[in-house]
């Protein structure tokens, strides 16, 4: 009997103390734009529930197809996303959900950019035969390409071209002349136009009247399965959005000396808020967006079925 007990007492010792190991959370990452998760790998300091509730392991991907393939095959728990991304994937089926707001495009501060070289010939209302790049067909960035060629009264399919180029390689794109007007996000836009080679022909925002967000989303069983770990997470991401918005310099030296971000450090850290998306420490998705955002690409066939809304949303897992 004193045999059987003790193994029971040390049977419920190696529970509690699988109980207390920290969850594993693989995130998933782009290369624009994405400080806080950036900055949740350089700085655990910055947030106290790392290492406690839950450990981060963050991969960074060039384009957000293979993230969103590394996501629906079981590799990742989480990712970031454009809302399109997240829509388009939502209504092929792919199980994810929508717990906090990274920033947003705004015509207040920056919106993606679509630059040409400044001695070209590219405008507005001179678009036809052009060829523009892209980082993916069915992107949000392919989506304000299109809107912008609609509007100057051409055919998005007959009278422009498209290629996909990666975002780092754009600028030299263009300066190659393979493609005619480029997409640049953030601080690969701030980067260009600090050249001096380069022109703004229009933006995301300015062009649809859509401010879309850059969202983070999590495998929804992943969630329900490790609910404490979620709300670890998400307060400690707010805690870090808080850090970038108070001390964006600080912010911005981290990631350089984590040489998760390699840009000219003297351009990198001339940025100021005017020139980078919107955030706020009020990380909640905005369901009005999405709605107006889902109309548009159901317009342009990006989508085909209407996905709802609010089950995609979840705002269970954010600080009361």
């Amino acid at each position: 009997m004193r045999t059987f007990a003790h193994s029971l007492i040390a049977l419920a010792l190696l529970a509690g103390s699988a109980a207390a190991q920290p969850v594993d959370i693989r995130m998933g990452v782009g290369t624009a734009a994405e400080e806080q998760a950036w900055l949740m790998q350089a700085r655990p300091d910055l947030t106290p529930n790392q290492g406690k509730a839950y450990r981060y392991t963050m991969t960074m991907f060039r384009s957000g197809s293979d993230r969103m393939t590394a996501f629906q095959a079981g590799q990742l728990d989480a990712i970031t996303a454009s809302t399109t991304g997240v829509l388009f994937a939502a209504s092929k089926g792919v199980n994810l959900m929508v717990p906090a707001s990274m920033a947003k495009e705004s015509t207040e501060t920056f919106s993606t950019s679509y630059l040409a070289l400044k001695d070209s010939d590219v405008s507005l209302t001179n678009l036809k035969g052009k060829t523009i790049g892209i980082n993916g067909y069915r992107t949000s960035i392919e989506l304000y390409a299109r809107i912008a060629v609609a509007k100057a009264g051409l055919d998005p399919n007959r009278d422009v071209k498209w290629l996909v180029v990666p975002l780092p390689q754009m600028q030299e794109a263009l300066r190659q002349k393979k493609i005619d007007l480029g997409v640049f996000p953030t601080t690969f836009a701030f980067v260009a136009l600090h050249e001096g080679s380069f022109k703004k022909i229009f933006d995301s925002a300015g062009i649809s009247g859509i401010e879309e967000e850059f969202d983070v989303a999590f495998n929804p069983d992943f969630a329900r399965k490790n609910p404490e770990a979620m709300r670890a997470w998400t307060a400690d991401f707010i805690a870090v959005t808080k850090y970038f918005l108070d001390k964006p310099e600080e912010a911005r030296k981290s990631l350089l000396a984590s040489k998760i971000v390699q840009v000219e450090p003297s351009v990198y850290l001339a940025m100021t808020r005017k020139d980078d998306l919107l955030r706020s420490a009020d990380v909640r998705p905005d369901r009005a967006m999405f709605e107006k955002l889902q109309d548009e690409l159901i317009k342009a066939k990006f989508q085909d079925e209407r996905v709802d809304i609010s089950k995609l949303i979840d705002l269970s897992y954010l600080p009361k």
